[in-house]
């Protein structure tokens, strides 16, 4: 990717952990200086009716 031009930061992060997403931020800000664009790419599947999901 970076061949072409673009950088990009993959970082293992549990949303549901307010300091993993701060750490993650913050390595974010480190390699770049500030967030342009965020992807979440969860890969959890829960094939249960919604009315039974929490």
């Amino acid at each position: 990717m970076t061949k072409v031009g673009g950088k990009g930061l993959g970082i293992k992060c549990d949303i549901r952990n307010e300091d993993e997403v701060a750490a993650a931020v913050k390595q974010a800000v480190d390699t770049f200086g500030g967030i342009d664009i965020l992807i979440n790419n969860a890969s959890a599947i829960n094939l249960s009716p919604i009315a039974q999901l929490n």
